[in-house]
């Protein structure tokens, strides 16, 4: 009896002892080894969680007249007192904020939480939340997301007159009203060149649909601020305004065009890839149309996944579309022959390395400044073929896929799957059957075919050497 009871006594002294673990200590650390070359060391706060160790830099550093010789611990009273304090918030915010559920951080995931709970200080400020959210959707790869949050801080502080910092707690259903009603009017921001000179920048008002891409981002930081800093037993925000807020997205327009506009897109290709470009026009222009008929024979591929293509490897190329590769089981994988109506225009504008299929990497810093240009130059394509003027990239994936349905007679699931929408692993079926990407290529070659039956357009120099076109 006496055994069951010692034994049992030590079980529950192991689990005060996990308890006590899960339990985070601090101490003000310097080191003789981060000795810097100004003769200063630097002072730490260290962190142990788990039995493992993190370390915040306080921002201090001190001289060796600051620390005690003989234990090389920081005797300067000031500089302690201001460690101490941080150790007192952050012990505050364990208490207040994680409790327990400490347990479900490793040491750098706790130290970087109260870092970022600390740089935010007592009241939570939106803004800085919404700059480190961006960060942290760009380091997972998500560079469109980050920019977009980005974008939506920077509105808020031109709404706010430049005023950087805003908290939670001022964002009110009357605020976001003001702030919808802000984004419909004609306004002047002010921005700062490279050379800290400001210029003032006017844009007109923004549609429906635009100011509720604006709430959304705006809801979606808030909503991450609320579950990541609200606990089950304590809410650092309390409230929710958005429920009275409602803007209606308008239908946006359909980005297609009629195949006969494609196909002067992709005859005007292929007459500067064979022909060379011709005199008034710009080299971007014969770019932009060669990038235009990339993505329409590659069915609708994007230009994020164009940009940086591997080049291809027996007539395929491969590739894991850039936009949904994170959030989809299958990686968002798949595979496309590269038809002959193509071959030209991948020679003409291929990787000189042979790294990629192309060489737009070698001239762009990244996919979405090559987006910017490409779309850039197609309003100035369009004009040249008298095709329509809102000509972007887009247009060539919306008008596979309706040339795809309603001319080729191509079924929805085999243009959802050459679009690279269908996540292959969720469908059950598709557990058993081994994944065929042929009907991508016979979909693809359906409208291939559909489009050559249609007449050739005549491309006549003639019509490039207006002086408008100079411009």
């Amino acid at each position: 009896m006496s055994g069951l009871c010692y034994e049992g006594s030590t079980k529950t002294k192991i689990r005060q002892q996990d308890q006590f673990n899960t339990m985070a200590t601090f101490k003000i650390c310097v080191f003789k080894h981060q000795k810097r070359k100004d003769g200063k060391y630097p002072v730490s706060i260290r962190i142990c969680h788990g039995r493992k160790y993190t370390y915040l830099s306080t921002g201090f550093n001190v001289t060796i007249d600051q620390i005690n010789k003989r234990n090389f611990e920081l005797k300067d009273p000031v500089i302690t007192k201001e460690c101490n304090d941080r150790i007192l918030k952050m012990e505050r915010i364990l208490a207040e904020s994680v409790g327990f559920q400490a347990s479900a951080f490793d040491a750098k995931a706790l130290g970087q939480y109260l870092s970022d709970r600390l740089a935010m200080g007592d009241q939570i400020d939106f803004i800085t939340y919404a700059l480190r959210l961006a960060d942290r959707r760009r380091d997972n790869g998500q560079e469109t997301t980050a920019r977009m949050y980005e974008r939506t801080a920077r509105a808020l502080i031109d709404f706010c007159n430049g005023r950087q910092k805003i908290l939670f707690s001022e964002i009110s259903a009357s605020f976001l009203t003001q702030f919808v009603n802000y984004l419909r009017t004609e306004r002047t921001m002010t921005r700062t060149f490279r050379d800290g000179s400001p210029v003032k920048i006017t844009r007109p008002g923004l549609a429906d649909s635009s100011i509720a891409g604006y709430l959304t981002d705006v809801r979606t930081i808030f909503n991450a601020a609320r579950n990541e800093l609200n606990t089950e037993t304590t809410a650092v925000i309390t409230h929710y305004p958005f429920r009275a807020v409602k803007v209606t997205r308008s239908t946006p327009r359909r980005r297609n065009i009629p195949a006969d506009q494609v196909k002067k897109i992709l005859a005007f290709n292929d007459y500067c890839v064979k022909n060379g470009r011709p005199k008034y026009v710009k080299a971007t222009w014969c770019q932009a149309a060669a990038v235009f008929a990339i993505s329409f024979y590659l069915c609708g591929m994007n230009t994020a996944d164009i940009f940086a293509l591997e080049r291809p490897e027996n007539c395929f190329v491969e590739y894991y579309r850039r936009k949904t590769t994170k959030r989809r089981q299958d990686a968002a994988f798949a595979r496309i022959r590269v038809q002959n109506e193509v071959l030209a225009t991948f020679d003409a504008y291929k990787d000189p390395k042979n790294e990629f299929a192309f060489n737009f990497c070698r001239h762009y810093a990244d996919h979405l400044t090559f987006n910017a240009n490409v779309n850039k130059a197609l309003k100035r394509v369009a004009e040249i073929l008298d095709v329509d003027p809102d000509l972007s990239t887009y247009f060539a994936r919306h008008s596979w896929a309706t040339i795809a349905r309603n001319k080729a007679g191509v079924s929805r699931d085999d243009i959802d799957l050459a679009l690279n929408h269908v996540d292959l692993t969720l469908k059950m079926a598709d557990v058993y059957i081994e994944k065929d990407f042929s009907m991508v290529d016979r979909a693809n070659r359906k409208v291939i075919d559909y489009l050559n039956s249609l007449p050739s357009p005549v491309i006549n120099q003639s019509a490039f050497t207006p002086k408008s076109l100079t411009r």
